[in-house]
């Protein structure tokens, strides 16, 4: 069973996906670059985010999973 933490987490961090995704698609639309459009730092700082978050979720989930094992 997942805790709280760990949906919070996902959900974050799959909301930051989204993000990235929806200033990729309008970069792409209006042809700027994202490496060199003026969206850079929001694209940058949501994939970061992302990452954070999942590895943050993952961390929380073998955590819990190491202290499952250890009660049973």
């Amino acid at each position: 069973m997942y805790t709280i933490a760990e949906y919070i987490c996902t959900i974050i961090a799959i909301l930051n996906c989204v993000a990235a995704m929806i200033i990729y698609i309008q970069d792409k639309r209006k042809g700027i670059s994202v490496n060199s459009g003026k969206n850079f730092q929001s694209f940058k700082s949501c994939i970061m985010m992302s990452i954070m978050f999942g590895v943050a979720s993952m961390c929380l989930t073998l955590n819990n999973l190491r202290y499952a094992d250890i009660e049973n």
